[in-house]
């Protein structure tokens, strides 16, 4: 019979084990359905886990005061599980309906933003408090039915569920995060967690009708149970599950400036608290039946958690470094990525395993000792409820509290000081009469305490270092502003002619000074440049995303503007951009601006109003929550919010990425707006102009805007449309047959593809810059050809082409300022005659035209391609020139003109030299755009190049957009 019970009790063990992990999936997705709510995923995760905890200390109470009058609790239990899964089944629909109500109906009808804010965060809890109070019933119920199988190790029994089910809680974090979402997206998560929900009941039932009833674990006679002590006993619960959420939010914030804040770093970290809390209860299950005073057990280990958090702010700053080394020591691979992750977590698991070990050990430790004194099973969800009060008053003062007007490091301080007091209290009380060396022990701790937390270095540099991106442990620049905000960290750094703002460590925006302007500067400026070109009487403008707020201060240089509303939803953002001064003046001083805290759908919603132009200049896609500003969901309510003719203009970053989650970001816009346009800042970055009816109009030069915006155009170097055009990568017609071969579907907040992608191309350091050798199309075919071919390899600027071209004698006429931009070209064009003295220099010049040429022939036009090939010709060597250098030479005069011709000198070429040449992709993209040009279906030599090319690496977005195409063609 005892061998039975304890079979019976494990398996009950490892079914919890399960329930663990569900209940974990449910905080984790209900987070990422939260975000998409609240519009900020710190928002999101805080009130997860007020609802979450909130509900299950309800439900803990009501099933520990309930559990005593159930005669089988596990029935109950796997009640409350097939309840659970019913929920679970209907949440994403739920969800859905709430949440377009609210946008489309309810919030437009409130004028109110605490009206707005309360209908959110009500209808947030609505959709997930009745669950969270169906989970911590599942505690106590679980606890009353193996106990009452067990008849005795009450303490080792607690333990045991304990950690069975902070273990599964743990690994249901991870899988959630990194295998579910991916697999199936948040609707088929909650679906999976609803099925284990579901197989719980089952097994549960399965071992519940073998059992006969038993009695709850027996009462104190008569109610006698000490009244002082269960106060005691709660308060203990109660304040250490506070100071417990101060850690955890003291420590996702402190560690998101060491992994980022990618939505896998949150995941990480989560894992490796839960992780502790279970070991804490597995390593005290064998010792609690043979305490000889657990309160001072208890006591000891509140000191000892104490000192210990404390410690994790002298070892924090250590981290930085071995992030450092981490970065430095594996290669940029997909590989190594899975290292990468893996070594993160230990990062995690240093810094918090030692407290969150202690942290485990407490509530096994109380509620045995309520039970030893006669409180019966009623203190299991007493005490589950006391401690997720106390996580919740955690949560509730850590982040709207301590963090804005203490700080970062204060959260750890706040936390370790409500533990140390309350072990000093219960060590008191445990003993009247401490041994001396405990008391020199006890005052040694108080000391040290004292020393730690008001001597602890937060050093603001390493804060701001962004070690997870470039593996420098502590940023060189003094630190101009530095200041925690509810979201994140803001910090503004720079000396001389360079400053920057960062977020977590992330730089989001870094300005100049003085010539030449930052790729950053570059960006932004052309952000709020190009909208007033393109729309023709712009009058108001939104703006998604502060920043430094270079692009509201560039937008307020159009006259015709009457306001312009910047949303950004962390004030410490705007406070650190003021660091920038004239810079990013006119978006503080100029009346027309309107900066709002709050999140963009939330804005558009209550204020219902339309827009001529919307500016969409979130963080990277990386970054937790922001890849719902690149989803369906977003394009479909921000289309909804333009008034007619209105544009929308998209930044998106071309590094740290790759083309399959650009085209992913098409994709979604596609499936909002009719057309739209890419354009290249020159940089690693690309913005993407979008119209929801009818093409994006052409920008005009109009004299208005550009008088307006002339210093910062001057700054760029731009002085007229055809600069604009260099820029310009390519329409929705020629992109769309390429977008269609990528991999990944179109980004959703409900499958949100870019989210589970982007932050391994931060480590692997991968790119779509390819992207931009694309351009240059309309310059070698008619319109009618543009509209439905439109393709060409080039990836040099219109205005290198053009200088060469007037070097020649063709062009416009003027100050040739891009003489010195073209000089290295201009050489090689010139040095033909020298290279006659012998063939070995001949063949050098070769090597270098080759260079030259693939970057002149989409831009220099027909005429400029004529003559600068003319020019060759008349070297007077040249007719004894090998037939390589008269083969580069046709290709630039045919291939500049779109001539037929030039098919056939890029195909004798690509025969020549073969797929493993660097030039094969290139020679490839110009026979088929001959084929395009031509309407020629006929070129199987082409094709049958490409699987090769492809398969040795130049599968680049060119020469994918020319082979789709083709496919297109038949």
């Amino acid at each position: 019979m005892p061998d039975a019970r304890m079979s019976t009790r494990y398996a009950l063990y490892a079914l919890f084990t399960l329930s663990g992990f569900a209940g974990l999936i449910y905080e984790s997705i209900w987070s990422h359905y939260l975000k998409l709510f609240l519009g900020h995923a710190a928002y999101a995760q805080t009130l997860v886990l007020m609802i979450f905890m909130g509900g299950m200390a309800l439900g803990a109470w009501i099933a520990g005061e309930w559990s005593q009058r159930v005669q089988r609790p596990l029935v109950a239990y796997a009640v409350v599980e097939a309840i659970l899964g019913v929920f679970a089944l209907s949440f994403d629909w739920v969800f859905r309906g709430l949440q377009g109500w609210a946008f489309d109906s309810a919030i437009p009808a409130l004028e109110s933003a605490a009206a707005i804010e309360t209908l959110k965060w009500g209808l947030s809890a609505l959709v997930i408090l009745p669950q969270s109070v169906l989970l911590g019933m599942t505690f106590p119920l679980m606890s009353a039915g193996v106990l009452r199988v067990s008849q005795g190790l009450t303490g080792r029994v607690l333990a045991w569920l304990y950690f069975t089910n902070s273990l599964g809680a743990s690994a249901g974090v991870l899988v959630s995060g990194f295998v579910l979402v991916a697999w199936v997206g948040l609707p088929g998560t909650m679906l999976t967690a609803g099925l284990v929900n579901f197989l719980l009941v089952l097994g549960v039932w399965l071992i519940a009708r073998q059992l006969d009833a038993q009695p709850p674990v027996a009462r104190a006679v008569g109610g006698s149970a000490p009244a002082r002590g269960l106060a005691l006993l709660l308060a203990t619960a109660l304040l250490t599950g506070a100071a417990s959420f101060f850690y955890e939010i003291g420590w996702i914030r402190m560690l998101s400036l060491v992994l980022g804040s990618a939505t896998h770093s949150f995941e990480l970290m989560l894992s490796a608290f839960i992780l502790g809390l279970a070991l804490g209860s597995f390593i005290i299950r064998g010792r609690i039946e043979t305490l000889r005073d657990p309160l001072a057990t208890l006591g000891m280990v509140q000191v000892v958690m104490a000192l210990l958090a404390l410690g994790t702010l002298l070892l924090y700053p250590q981290t930085f470094d071995w992030m450092a080394t981490l970065r430095g020591a594996l290669a940029r691979t997909e590989a190594s990525y899975v290292a990468y992750v893996l070594m993160s977590h230990a990062i995690c698991l240093v810094l918090m395993l030692p407290v969150t070990i202690c942290a485990g050990m407490t509530l096994p430790l109380i509620t045995h000792l309520l039970i030893k004194r006669g409180h019966g099973e009623a203190a299991i969800g007493r005490v589950y409820a006391a401690n997720t009060v106390g996580a919740i008053s955690g949560v509730l003062l850590a982040v709207h509290g301590v963090m804005p007007l203490m700080g970062l490091r204060q959260v750890v301080v706040v936390g370790a000081s409500i533990d140390l007091a309350l072990g000093l209290v219960l060590l008191r009380l445990a003993s009247a009469a401490l041994v001396p060396a405990a008391r020199w022990a006890l005052g040694g701790a108080v000391l040290i305490s004292v020393a730690i937390a008001t001597s602890a270095p937060f050093d603001p540099a390493r804060l701001a270092s962004g070690v997870f991106r470039n593996g420098v442990a502590r940023n060189a620049e003094p630190i101009l502003f530095h200041q925690d905000g509810k979201t994140a960290t803001i910090s503004v750094f720079g000396k001389d002619d360079y400053f920057a703002i960062a977020t977590n460590g992330k730089v989001d925006a870094g300005l100049r000074t003085a010539a030449p302007p930052s790729t950053d500067d570059y960006t932004m400026i052309l952000l709020g440049v190009l909208p007033a070109l393109i729309h023709p009487e712009p009058r108001t403008v939104a703006a998604i995303g502060f920043g430094s707020g270079r692009t509201t201060h560039t937008l307020l240089q159009d006259p015709r503007l009457t306001r312009v509303d910047t949303i950004e939803i962390e004030p410490a953002m705007v406070e650190g951009a003021k660091r920038f001064g004239p810079l990013v003046s006119s978006a503080f001083d100029d009346p027309r601006s309107v900066i709002h805290i709050e999140d963009a759908k939330t804005f558009f919603a209550r204020g219902g109003e339309r827009y001529d132009i919307v500016v969409s200049e979130p963080s990277n896609p990386w970054v937790s929550g922001t890849a719902s500003l690149f989803s369906r969901e977003f394009y479909h309510h921000a289309r909804r919010h333009l008034a007619e003719g209105g544009v929308l203009l998209q930044w998106l970053q071309l590094y740290e990425t790759d083309v399959a989650i650009v085209g992913s970001v098409l994709k979604a816009l596609g499936s909002e707006f009719e057309d739209y346009v890419l354009y290249t800042m020159g940089t690693a970055d690309m913005l993407i102009v979008a119209s929801a009816h009818g093409k994006v109009p052409a920008p005009a030069w109009r004299e208005v805007p550009v008088a307006g915006f002339g210093p910062l155009l001057a700054s760029l170097n731009i002085r007229g449309p055809q600069d604009l055009d260099a820029l310009r990568i390519g329409d929705r017609a020629l992109v769309e047959p390429w977008v269609r071969t990528l991999p990944l579907p179109a980004n959703s907040d409900y499958f949100p593809v870019v989210d589970q992608n982007a932050a391994r191309y931060v480590f692997v350091d991968r790119n779509a810059m390819s992207l931009q050798d694309v351009r240059g199309i309309e310059l070698r075919l008619s319109a009618h050809e543009r509209e439905n071919i439109g393709l060409t390899l080039g990836s040099e600027p219109l205005f290198l082409a053009q200088a060469v071209a007037r070097a020649y004698g063709v062009g416009r006429k003027g100050p040739a300022e891009d003489d010195t931009i073209a000089s290295g070209p201009l050489l090689v064009l010139r040095a033909l005659p020298q290279a006659c003295e012998s063939a070995a220099l001949a063949e050098v010049w070769l090597v270098q035209f080759q260079d030259v040429a693939p970057r002149l022939i989409p831009y220099i036009g027909a005429a400029g391609g004529k003559a600068v090939a003319a020019g060759l010709r008349k070297a007077p060597c040249y007719p004894g020139l090998s037939r390589d250098i008269h083969a580069w030479v046709d290709l630039l005069e045919f291939g500049s003109a779109a001539d037929p011709r030039a098919r056939d000198v890029a195909l004798k070429l690509l025969e020549a030299y073969g797929p493993a040449n660097a030039l094969a992709p290139f020679l490839l993209g110009e026979a088929l755009l001959i084929t395009l040009r031509q309407n020629d279906r006929s070129l199987e030599e082409a094709r049958k190049w490409a699987p090769q090319l492809w398969q040795w690496g130049g599968k680049s977005p060119a020469l994918t957009l020319l082979m789709a195409h083709l496919a297109v063609r038949g």
